[in-house]
């Protein structure tokens, strides 16, 4: 098994795999719905609000990367024919044939593959994760352009937008 992931994680899931207590985080249940009454009732609020606003921006920097970043994997292995991704502590194996499109963002920082599946995975029906930039931008193409000779996808990532449009 190949490893094709970089080491280079997003800010949130380095927060995540240093502080596990943030995957807990849940909505608050009825205590903290009282607690919350009591504080915004009595005017104690503002004596916490040094503790909310850290919080608020901590959970919209959480949510933010499932937003944009659906199924995130924090490490994917190809063989022959799978993928092995692991997130969250969870693993599972997506056969290369369960891989419906590939979509391949190099100008983004860090630049990102989305994989699209046929059947949605226990993550989700797509899977998102950074290729290895550790020796370039270009290894990662590289490791995109194996990834879809291996399923059989032909290339769409080396297509430039602009030169598209110039040239419909």
């Amino acid at each position: 098994m190949k490893k094709i992931t970089s080491d280079l994680h997003p800010i949130p899931h380095k927060l995540l795999e240093t502080y596990p207590t943030l995957n807990r985080l849940r909505t608050p249940g009825r205590i903290h719905l009282i607690l919350a009454l009591v504080l915004v009732s009595t005017g104690l609020w503002l004596l916490a609000l040094p503790v909310i606003v850290p919080l608020i921006l901590l959970s919209l920097l959480r949510s933010s990367w499932e937003y944009f970043l659906p199924g995130l994997c924090t490490e994917v292995w190809m063989d022959d024919d799978r993928l092995m991704c692991k997130r969250n502590g969870l693993e599972i194996c997506v056969p290369l044939a369960q891989i419906e499109s590939i979509r391949f963002r190099k100008r983004n920082n860090p630049p990102y593959a989305t994989i699209q599946l046929r059947k949605a995975s226990p993550f989700g029906p797509t899977l998102s994760f950074v290729p290895d930039v550790s020796r370039g931008r270009f290894c990662a193409q590289l490791i995109v352009d194996e990834l879809h000779r291996r399923c059989g996808i032909e290339s769409t990532g080396d297509m430039d937008p602009m030169a598209m449009s110039v040239h419909s």
